[in-house]
């Protein structure tokens, strides 16, 4: 294996190692983009379970109280949201750089294989120029 082919395999594998770190990195996003969803849709429910309540005869505390809980309920739907975007934008990203390496790797893998397979070839063309030539047409009969 000549230099060339080893530093391009070693670059590979440095890649593969790269690739690996990214896709943990893209898995735990997604994780955490689809728990932001959740959050948001139970977060959307009940305030919607909330605003289609039938109207009750209530005390001003109660109702006091319930505005304070549906204000709440609306920051954090809000803030779930606001979450839930910037998880996805990151998530966009992530996922850019991912397959921009897995690219790389893919290059660095395929032109490994091709200096090997070259290396190869030099090896096998020296060792057949350092065979006598072959004599063709003698004849060892009458």
């Amino acid at each position: 294996m000549t230099d060339r082919a080893r530093i391009l395999g070693l670059m590979a594998l440095k890649e593969r190692a790269a690739v690996a770190a990214m896709l943990a990195r893209v898995a735990d996003l997604t994780r955490r983009l689809a728990e932001a969803q959740a959050m948001a849709a139970r977060l959307e429910a009940m305030i919607d379970q909330r605003r289609a309540a039938p109207p009750v005869a209530r005390l001003a505390t109660d109702i006091r109280s319930d505005r304070i809980l549906t204000g709440q309920l609306l920051a954090e739907a809000a803030r779930q949201h606001g979450l839930r975007d910037g998880l996805a934008r990151k998530l966009a990203a992530a996922q850019g750089a991912l397959a921009q390496r897995e690219h790389r790797r893919d290059l660095l893998a395929d032109k490994a294989g091709a200096a090997r397979q070259a290396a190869r070839d030099d090896r096998q063309a020296r060792a057949e120029a350092m065979l006598p030539p072959r004599q063709t047409g003698l004849r060892t009969g009458p």
